[in-house]
C-alpha cells in the first residue's frame, strides 16, 4: 500500500501542535536504524521510529513530534514506484512525489540538487493541508547507484523545517541515509561531514544555506515562463518551423518553463518546452511552440539557443531491403525487447481518424478527407541491432528500454508527420500517423490509427 493510499495524513498524524520547536542542532544521533535491504539511518536517541505495517517505509518522529517523516530503501521504493529504475535524479524525485503523495506537477526550477552523506540528491518543499492543518513538507531523493534511489520525507509545522537548528538536524539525519558501512557520518557525536552541499538560495536554511559565508555575487534571473487563455488554440510541434508535425495544444491554465530557443531562416522564433511538463503523456520527444504565439513572462531574451532536431526525410520509394532465409528475429528475452523480422509488411490504416485545428475542438475524418492510401505495402529493413527499422522511407527508432518506436518524416511540400509504432509480436505491430493537413484553409493535425503484419 504506497503513502498516497493512506492520504499521507498517516506522516501528518504523527504532528503535535505543540509549536515549532529549536535547540535541535547539536543532538547527538546516536539511534542506528537498521533498515530493510542492508541501508542504515541514525536518529537522535530519543526519537521513535519503527516500520510501517501497511507500507515499505520505516516513520518516525521526534520525542516531542514536532518532526516526523517516512524513510524508503531503494529496494522498496521500487516495489512502489517501478519506474524510478530508468529515471534519472529529477525524475526520480518528481515520479516519487507523483506516485506516493500528490498527483500535483513539480515544476523542475523547483527542485534543488545537493549532495547528502557523499552521494548525489535531489530536494522539493511542499505543503500539505490535513484536518484544516497546513504542515510543510521536504522530500530527499538520494542516489545511491544508478537506477538506486532511496526516499526521504520530513514533515513539520510551518516554520519549523526553516529554523536553523531544526535544518541542521535534518540535514545531518539525512547524509547518514546509505547502504550499511557506507554512511559518511558517524553517529557517536553531533558532528558531520557529510552536510549537504552545493545549493541555491531558493530553499531557505533547510537546505543548508548560510547567507553569511557567500563570498562570491550571485545575479537571479527570472525563468521565462508561456502560457495561453485560448483553448485549442497555441500549436505544440516537434521540431520548431511550420514543416514539423502539430501533436496537441499548449493546456490553459498554467505557466511552462521555455528550456531553449530556435530562429528558423524565416526568422520566426520558436520556444522549446519541457515535453514531461507539458504533455508527459505524449509519445513525441521535444515539444515546441512558436514565440508569438504564447504569453510570456521572466527574462525570455535570455534563454540559450537549442539544436533543432532532425526531420527524417520521406523517399519516393522505400529502399530495397535483403533478406537473409532463414532469418527469424524474435524477442530479446535477456532484455525483454521485441525485434521485429525484416521482410515485406502490411500496414492497414483504420478506416477513420482524429483531427483538430487552431480554435475547433476534436473532429473525425475519413481516409478519403486526406486522401490516405488505405493500405501499403513494402519491405521493412531492420537494422542497429533491433533498435532501429525502416518502412516506407521512414526510419524508426526504439524509445530506449520499450517496444515503442518513433518515426518522422518529411515531405516534398514542406509538411510532415510523425509516426508512433509498438511491437506486439516480432512479425505484428500497431501504431499511429499524425499528419499535418489543412481543412478549409486552416491548419489542422489528423490521426490515424494503424496496425501491420509480416507477410
Amino acid at each position: 500500500m504506497t503513502l498516497r493510499r493512506l492520504g499521507w495524513g498517516c506522516i501528518i498524524s504523527l504532528l503535535m501542535l505543540s509549536g515549532v520547536a529549536t535547540g535541535f542542532a547539536q543532538e547527538a544521533l546516536t539511534q542506528p536504524i537498521d533498515l530493510d535491504n542492508g541501508y542504515t539511518i541514525a536518529l537522535p536517541d530519543d526519537w521513535f521510529a519503527e516500520h510501517s505495517e501497511n507500507t515499505a517505509a520505516y516513520y518516525f518522529t521526534s520525542s516531542q513530534g514536532e518532526i516526523s517523516g517516512f524513510i524508503i530503501d531503494p529496494v522498496s521504493l521500487r516495489v512502489e514506484v517501478p519506474t524510478v529504475i530508468q529515471s534519472d535524479l529529477e525524475n526520480a524525485l518528481i515520479e516519487v512525489y507523483n506516485t506516493l503523495i500528490s498527483s500535483s506537477r513539480v515544476r523542475s526550477r523547483d527542485v534543488e540538487f545537493l549532495e547528502l552523506g557523499g552521494f548525489p540528491a535531489a530536494g522539493y518543499r511542499f505543503e500539505e493541508v490535513f484536518d484544516g492543518t497546513t504542515y510543510e513538507d521536504i522530500l530527499f531523493i538520494l542516489q545511491f547507484d544508478e537506477g538506486e534511489f532511496g526516499a526521504l520525507i520530513f514533515s513539520a509545522l510551518p516554520g519549523a523545517l526553516d529554523d536553523e537548528d531544526n535544518a541542521a538536524l535534518i540535514r545531518r539525519i539525512a547524509a547518514t541515509f546509505a547502504p550499511a558501512g557506507q554512511s559518511s557520518i558517524s553517529v557517536s557525536n553531533g558532528n558531520s561531514t557529510g552536510e549537504s552541499s552545493g545549493l541555491s538560495s531558493a530553499f531557505g536554511s533547510a537546505f543548508g544555506n548560510n547567507s553569511s559565508s557567500q563570498t562570491n555575487t550571485t545575479v537571479s534571473i527570472e525563468p521565462c515562463l508561456v502560457s495561453t487563455n485560448e483553448a485549442d488554440t497555441v500549436q505544440l510541434r516537434v521540431g520548431p518551423g511550420f514543416n514539423r508535425a502539430v501533436v496537441l495544444f499548449l493546456p490553459t491554465g498554467d505557466e511552462y518553463d521555455v528550456i531553449g530557443t530556435f530562429t528558423t531562416d524565416a526568422g520566426d522564433e520558436w520556444f522549446q518546452l519541457i515535453k514531461d511538463e507539458v504533455a508527459p503523456e505524449s509519445g513525441a520527444s521535444e515539444l515546441w511552440v512558436l514565440r508569438e504565439d504564447v504569453n510570456e513572462s521572466g527574462e525570455c531574451d535570455s534563454v540559450g539557443d537549442a539544436s533543432a532536431p532532425p526531420i527524417v526525410p520521406i523517399l519516393s520509394n522505400p529502399p530495397p531491403v535483403t533478406v537473409v532465409p532463414g532469418e527469424t528475429t524474435t524477442t530479446n528475452t535477456t532484455a525483454g525487447l521485441i525485434i521485429p523480422t525484416g521482410g515485406v509488411w502490411t500496414l492497414t490504416y483504420n478506416s477513420q481518424g482524429d483531427a483538430s485545428c487552431a480554435g475547433t475542438e476534436s473532429f473525425h475524418v475519413s481516409q478519403q478527407d486526406i486522401s490516405l492510401t488505405p493500405v501499403l505495402t513494402g519491405n521493412l529493413a531492420v537494422s542497429n541491432g533491433g533498435d532501429t527499422f525502416s518502412y516506407y522511407g521512414v526510419i524508426y527508432t526504439r524509445v530506449p528500454g520499450s517496444n515503442n518506436f518513433r518515426g518522422l518524416a518529411s515531405f516534398s511540400d514542406g509538411t510532415s508527420n510523425e509516426s508512433f509504432a509498438t511491437l506486439t509480436s516480432s512479425t505484428s505491430l500497431v501504431g499511429s500517423d499524425i499528419f499535418n493537413v489543412t481543412f478549409d484553409g486552416n491548419p489542422c493535425s489528423a490521426t490515424f490509427g494503424f496496425s501491420a503484419r509480416l507477410g
